[in-house]
């Protein structure tokens, strides 16, 4: 039985967002749209309803990629074959709208080899994922910035390139992969990283409705597409064929449209200004075009410009207001505003780069010396036996969620039972976990003793440090501080990590150090839990405020405890001849079974050991 979907035309108002659609509809190479906003504004239905939008497309029988019949230059091997043999069969069908769920493995989107086949038979067979199911439709993944890093990055890649390589066991197989990416995300959830986010072509913000009327409409339009789908579909059936015979049109005539040079002049001169990127510069031409194709006209005017960067520049710029104004400013310089492409201007569409400029802000000599504390860790090198920048949270980033194939296992098993030569019986796996699934809390000292030395400027420096390894990571943090009598949670567990930026930077040094209370509360939080959680906590050891009468006795007692829940890794912030006034740091970790890790005169510090352990 076919679903019957929310009609595209009938979403009240995102105007954008429809456009934004429909764009990469015409012209799949502008690269998937990212769609941000919060809960209920109708990010999943319209994504769906762009289905019904789309003509059927022409398959070949029994393909697994659904090879267009019509195009070997995009065929998988065996499709080719049958191609040059003239056995092709196709037949119609509905493009494919695949949904990418949240916890998805990395061998699950992109497949992986068919063992059993390539051992019993001698084949490079594969087991489709998710990219080959999509491929010549579209993929939806909801939560997108929920989604693990090395999954996101494959999708990406093969948006881009339109095929996917699957690589296992040292075979590698490669089949087409062109869909429209559509991604959605609700920032209080926590963000992309930048470099992820560049890789989207377009965004669009999907808000709530501020206008009661708007919202009463948009209440009636579902109570009536409830209560009979079909009637509904029926009375924007006309609007629908209309936006689909102009998604058809359009895609023509797009290797037809031109842009002027004063355009793309217009479009480079906003980039550069907004720092936006290689990237931002090649998709708003392309946008252009698509716009220019959508209204029938084979030239771009400065209005198509003017649309496609809004939709281009707004995940890559965070201020909209000065893209706005840049814009605008810049078309004053213009000549005209309806400018003609000319016969000879085509854009010549280059390698896209992901290179983008740092934007620094000038800070006060407290926040320079936090920057540079916090720019590089630096290895042991008589541990790793190398140097380098480190990252504490390689502890979480130790393996690439699924199952993967276990050599040493398989061959131990061959070897038990007998055989000469490896079957698939002999085959084992081992699986592993995603990185995004461990919480990590942050524990920062804010006592008056952290004043000295600029220790609490260095506290925030190793801070903002572990927040961009975070960012990465996708993991869950909570931020709390402790000073006075008692520990402070500042920021609820959480993949939001501005909110986490902002606390950092109003933490200043205040009262006593209440050490155990901040054990307490890391373990209170642990317990949240099932799995075990990372606790990274920041401090000179200077304990002073007990929970009970002592304070070495409550530090046995919730360190112990600590380490029943949680792996600590404790940054002691003394430093030089610091490292010689009393201080719990030892005790703590010795109780906890946490790793120490000591800042030098410099106030730098080795983490390679801190995550050998695990």
């Amino acid at each position: 039985m076919e679903k019957i979907l929310f009609p595209f035309s009938a979403v009240v108002d995102e105007d954008d967002l429809k456009m934004a659609l429909i764009l990469n509809a015409i012209d799949q190479r502008i690269g998937g749209v990212l769609i941000m906003g919060p809960k209920g504004v109708a990010k999943s239905t319209i994504a769906r309803a762009l289905t019904d939008l789309l003509p059927d497309i022409d398959v070949i029988k029994d393909c697994p990629f659904k090879c267009d019949p019509h195009d070997p230059g995009s065929m998988c091997d065996e499709c080719l074959k049958k191609y040059r043999e003239g056995s092709i069969v196709s037949e119609r069908r509905k493009i494919p709208f695949v949904n990418m769920p949240v916890t998805a493995t990395l061998d699950r989107v992109v497949g992986s080899l068919d063992l059993k086949r390539a051992i019993d038979e001698g084949l490079r067979a594969l087991q489709p994922g998710l990219l080959a199911e999509a491929n010549r439709g579209i993929i939806y993944i909801d939560e997108v910035n929920l989604l693990d890093d090395s999954v996101v990055d494959s999708i990406l890649d093969s948006a881009a390139s339109g095929i996917n390589v699957v690589e296992r066991e040292g075979i590698s197989v490669t089949h087409p992969a062109r869909f429209i990416l559509i991604g959605t995300m609700n920032p209080e959830e926590g963000d992309l990283r930048p470099q992820l986010k560049d890789r989207f072509g377009l965004s669009v913000t999907a808000t709530q409705p501020s206008d009661p009327d708007e919202l009463i409409e948009i209440s009636n339009r579902v109570e009536e597409f409830d209560r009979d789908p079909l009637a509904f579909r029926r009375k924007y059936e006309g609007i629908q064929n209309e936006i689909r015979e102009r998604i058809i049109r359009a895609r023509s005539i797009l290797k037809r449209v031109n842009i002027d040079g004063e355009l793309k002049r217009f479009i480079a001169d906003v980039v550069l200004k907004l720092q936006a990127g290689n990237r931002a510069m090649i998709t708003a031409v392309k946008a252009s075009k698509a716009i220019a194709a959508y209204n029938g006209r084979d030239y771009v005017i400065l209005d198509d410009v003017k649309e496609a960067l809004n939709l281009v520049l707004k995940h890559r710029v965070k201020d909209s207001a000065m893209i706005k104004g840049t814009i605008e400013r810049e078309s004053r310089d213009l000549s005209t505003s309806s400018i003609e492409a000319g016969p000879n201007s085509g854009y010549e569409e280059g390698q896209e780069s992901s290179g983008r400029k740092d934007v620094r802000s000038e800070r006060g000599d407290s926040e320079e010396r936090s920057a540079e504390v916090s720019a590089a860790f630096e290895e042991d090198s008589n541990r790793s036996g190398r140097t380098g920048s480190s990252d504490m949270f390689r502890v979480i980033d130790h393996n690439r969620p699924g199952e993967h194939f276990d050599y040493r296992s398989s061959l131990i098993r061959m070897i038990m039972n007998g055989h000469r030569r490896m079957r698939y019986d002999d085959l084992a796996f081992v699986a592993s976990r995603s990185r995004a699934s461990i919480p990590v809390i942050l524990a920062v000292d804010a006592s008056r003793s952290m004043e000295t030395m600029h220790r609490i400027a260095l506290a925030r420096g190793i801070a903002r440090s572990f927040l961009q390894s975070a960012y990465r990571m996708r993991v869950k943090l909570s931020y709390i501080t402790f000073y006075g009598n008692e520990s402070h949670l500042m920021v609820e567990p959480t993949r939001n990590l501005e909110l986490i930026e902002r606390e950092i930077s109003r933490t200043v040094p205040q009262g006593k150090t209440p050490i155990p209370a901040a054990l307490k509360m890391m373990y209170d939080i642990s317990g949240r839990y099932r799995q075990r959680t990372v606790s990274i906590m920041i401090t000179d050891g200077r304990a002073n405020v007990p929970l009970g009468s002592d304070v070495s006795r409550d530090i046995k007692e919730w360190s112990t405890k600590l380490g029943t829940r949680s792996d600590l890794f404790l940054i002691s912030s003394t430093m030089g001849s610091e490292k010689f006034m009393p201080s719990y740091n030892e005790e703590i970790c010795r109780y906890s079974g946490g790793r120490l890790i000591e800042m030098d005169g410099q106030g730098r510090i080795g983490l390679y050991s801190g995550y050998r352990r695990f």
